[in-house]
């Protein structure tokens, strides 16, 4: 029985926020962030196959980390077209100021208290 996730997208037609991205506040940030995702959807993929193929548990979690990154930088950088253009609008806030502000969330994420740190 074929599911959904077992079959791989059709890239020759853009996804649905690669279609709408002219259409909404985030404008071409929606683009990068749909193609960061599929990057980590590839990863996700890649550790099913690395499990079903009996893989070596450090490789896996090694993949498993790096997908979990790419999550995390996805998250900022929609954060980052969310401070821009939806907080920051037509030019409210000092581009400095803007780019401290951004600069300040990527160390918050980079050193944030994980569950293997927390011990």
């Amino acid at each position: 029985m074929s599911t959904m996730q077992d079959e791989p997208r059709d890239t020759s037609e853009p996804c649905e926020c690669e279609a709408t991205a002219a259409g909404t506040p985030l404008g071409p940030a929606v683009a990068e962030l749909c193609t960061r995702l599929r990057r980590t959807e590839g990863q996700i993929r890649g550790l099913q196959r690395m499990l079903a193929e009996g893989r070596p548990c450090e490789d896996v979690l090694t993949q498993l980390l790096a997908a979990r990154n790419s999550l995390e930088m996805a998250g900022l950088l929609l954060i980052d077209a969310h401070i821009a253009t939806c907080i920051a609008g037509a030019g409210g806030i000092d581009p400095q100021k803007l780019r401290d502000l951004q600069y300040a969330l990527r160390m918050w994420s980079r050193f944030a208290a994980t569950p293997s740190s927390e011990s």
